[in-house]
């Protein structure tokens, strides 16, 4: 389960994650394009991780349709594309 919330102290974006395994992600704003067609989170906090850090980019294709790319990595390593989904809304 996620949820966005905004940090006015901050001034940014904040999602938070919980897992059923037990996993806590917290993630902050990093980058996102003039028209919030692009958003790129990373993890700030994690609980029960381990070592790893995380990178959500979340893309926008239309306005029923976007992408997420889940990227993970060792504490201060490269990130590499864990998941990449892709959502559309049924219109049925």
């Amino acid at each position: 389960m996620g949820i966005f919330c905004y940090d006015r102290e901050r001034d940014t974006l904040i999602l938070r994650e919980n897992y059923a395994e037990g996993y806590v992600n917290i993630y902050i704003l990093e980058d996102q394009t003039d028209g919030d067609d692009l958003r790129v989170l990373t993890t700030k906090k994690t609980e029960n991780t381990g070592e790893m850090q995380a990178r959500l980019t979340i893309h926008k294709v239309s306005d029923s349709e976007f992408t997420e790319d889940l990227e993970l990595a060792q504490r201060e390593g490269e990130f590499k594309t864990c998941v990449r989904t892709r959502m559309k809304q049924n219109k049925n």
